[in-house]
Order: structure tokens, then C-alpha cells, then sequence
């Protein structure tokens, strides 16, 4: 146990000695080189199920500093203070981690970006069976919009505006292996971006009652999106065929299709049915519909409404939250998470926990 304090002290100190020196850095450039902005934030989280209640604080910063015409890089770092307080008890978190970390290096005809970094394959809302690299995380709130990072290189060709061929070498998020995926994107054909991919290397998802098994997959993607009618309705979808090297695990298909529409009152509605194959034998397929609706209110609040509803258990996840703007850049938001028809044999289960939240973040 006192290793492990001892562990947990030495991390800290190189915590606040590296945040130390990126900001000392950060002072000494060339700003007419460099931009940065940042937030910071303060909140308070009841978790329902466990009834545990947390507050954190959070320090978040974006620089990019340009070192050449075609060359410059991007750091997106944070430092988190968490504490949980249950009964008489308290523990405090403390970390600080890059979220992003790379160099961009640009030439006539192909970008090249080598680091800590998120792919942003695939068109449809949060749900992406294209995204073959970053896991959600499962510690934020909306686990669907945090991916987390991972280490690699990314090649992105662009022999005109139409087509670009894009190859990726990464390390696996929770193993020591390593994933490649090759993406062909042509853009504008009859009002459509179409793209097509292919992946080796193995699952974001360990198959359930095997620990830390992380099968080796072959996978390939097509992917479109665009607009349709005269009423300019949006129209996407994503489809990925895996074939798993390991003969207890079947192959399996992942499908989704959506739509979404914004009204000249500013409401903004999507919808999109997500089907989803499970490489277990003895596992049931999961058949989600989630619904998003978003619209500002008084100029310069907003609200939004999240719901995903398993088709097959009928249990429903509802997101509400509403941000409220103070002023510019001091925002105020509440939201919370909550279960219905709850299910433990639903996939929605391990999502999230059922929580409210109030959060203060201020941007700079």
C-alpha cells in the first residue's frame, strides 16, 4: 500500500513538473506564431446508483504553434483534480494526461500527422463503427462524445479536391499490437461524400467473459453521406463487416443508417437506427434508435435532448441538458442521465450510471 502511495505522489509531482514546463514553453514563443485557447471548469456529479457524490475540477488547454510554412504542431493537455465523497469517506484524484500530442507536416500532395491523436472516420452521430482506433470513454459523461486518443501516424494523400486516400498505423488502445487501416474517400459524386476502408489488427472490444481478449480482426467500411430533397435532408450511413481470426467467434455486420434536419427556427433534429452484431455465438444482436434534438432559446442559451432506446430489451437512456450562457465565454450547464424501463441484460447498462450534474466553465 505504501508503494503504491508512494506510486501515486511521484506521478503527481511529474504531473505539475511537466504542466510547469509547458507552460514556461508556452511563454517564450513567438505568440504571433502560436495560438491557444483553454477552459476551465468546475462540477458536481450525484451518482444515483451508487449514491456517491463528486466534484471536479478541470484545466484544459489547445496550443498549436506553427514552426514553419509547412510544418507545426498541436498539444491538447488537461489537468483534473477529482474528489468522491460516499458516507464518511473521501478520496481525491489527481492527473494529468495529453489528450492529443502531434506534429503536422504538410507537403505538395500529402499531410502527414505523427502522435497522440482522434480519427474522425465515419458520418454518423456518435456511434461509429468506422472508428476503428479510439475507444469511448467510459468515465465522461457522454461516453459516446470523449474518445480517447491514441498513438500513431497518419498518411493522407490528396491527388485533387475530389479524392483522397488516407493509410493509418496505430498502436492498439489497451494492448501492445499494433492496427493499420487504409480509407478511400471521393467527395461530391451526384451530392454524396462516399468512402470505403479496410482494418487489420484487433478489437476495441475485449469479448466479454474472456478478460483482457482483444481478438485479431479483419474489417471493411463504406461510409456516405449527403443531402436529399429540396428541403436539403440530411442522409447518412456507415456499414462494417468484421471477420474474426479465432474460430470460436463468428463474423458479424455493423449497420447504420440516419437522418437529420434543421428547422428555420434553429430546432435541429436527427435520428438514426444502429444494428449490431456480436462476435460471441451465444450473444443477441443489439438494435438501438437514438433520437437527438437541439435547439437555442433567449439568443444565447441552448438545450438538448438525447435519447437511445435498446429496440429488443426496451429499456430507453434519456441525456437532457440545457447550457446557459452568462456571458461570453462563462457558460453554466445541467444535465443529467437517466434509465428507464432499466434492464440488466441491455447494452444501455454499461453505458453510463444514472447521474445529474451542474457544471461552470470558462473559456479562454
Amino acid at each position: 500500500m505504501t508503494n503504491i502511495r508512494q506510486k501515486n505522489k511521484l506521478n503527481n509531482l511529474l504531473s505539475i513538473l511537466a504542466l510547469t514546463l509547458i507552460l514556461s514553453l508556452i511563454l517564450t514563443f513567438n505568440l504571433s506564431a502560436a495560438s491557444y485557447s483553454g477552459k476551465l471548469s468546475t462540477s458536481v456529479i450525484y451518482e444515483q446508483g451508487s449514491e456517491q457524490w463528486q466534484d471536479q475540477s478541470l484545466l484544459e488547454f489547445d496550443f498549436q504553434q506553427d514552426l514553419s510554412s509547412d510544418l507545426n504542431y498541436y498539444l491538447k493537455g488537461a489537468l483534473t483534480l477529482e474528489s468522491y465523497y460516499q458516507q464518511d469517506q473521501k478520496e481525491r484524484e489527481f492527473e494529468f494526461e495529453f489528450k492529443e500530442a502531434y506534429l503536422n507536416y504538410y507537403t505538395a500532395k500529402i499531410d502527414w500527422r505523427l502522435g497522440r491523436q482522434n480519427f474522425s472516420w465515419g458520418s454518423s452521430y456518435n456511434i461509429n463503427p468506422l472508428n476503428y482506433f479510439n475507444p469511448i470513454d467510459q468515465g465522461a459523461v457522454d461516453p459516446f462524445q470523449s474518445r480517447k486518443a491514441v498513438d500513431g501516424i497518419r498518411a493522407a494523400y490528396y491527388p485533387n479536391f475530389n479524392w483522397q486516400l488516407t493509410g493509418v498505423l496505430t498502436e492498439h488502445a489497451e494492448i501492445d499490437e499494433l492496427q493499420s487501416a487504409v480509407q478511400l474517400i471521393r467527395r461530391r459524386w451526384r451530392g454524396y461524400d462516399l468512402a470505403a476502408s479496410v482494418f487489420s489488427g484487433n478489437s476495441l472490444q475485449a469479448v466479454p467473459g474472456a478478460g483482457n481478449f482483444y481478438p485479431e480482426v479483419n474489417k471493411i467500411g463504406f461510409d456516405f453521406k449527403g443531402d436529399f430533397s429540396s428541403k436539403n435532408i440530411g442522409l447518412f450511413s456507415e456499414f462494417v463487416s468484421s471477420d474474426y481470426q479465432n474460430a470460436r467467434l463468428e463474423n458479424t455486420n455493423e449497420l447504420i443508417i440516419g437522418l437529420d434536419y434543421k428547422f428555420e427556427n434553429n430546432l435541429y433534429l436527427l435520428g438514426q437506427y444502429y444494428y449490431q452484431e456480436l462476435p460471441s455465438a451465444q450473444s443477441e444482436t443489439n438494435q438501438l434508435l437514438i433520437l437527438r434534438a437541439e435547439r437555442p432559446f433567449a439568443y444565447f442559451h441552448n438545450w438538448e435532448l438525447n435519447l437511445i432506446t435498446d429496440l429488443k430489451k426496451g429499456m430507453s437512456l434519456v441525456r437532457p441538458r440545457v447550457i446557459f450562457s452568462l456571458k461570453e465565454g462563462l457558460d453554466l450547464e445541467t444535465g443529467a442521465v437517466i434509465k428507464l424501463n432499466q434492464k440488466k441484460e441491455s447494452s444501455l447498462n454499461y453505458l453510463n450510471q444514472e447521474l445529474i450534474y451542474l457544471s461552470l466553465s470558462k473559456y479562454f
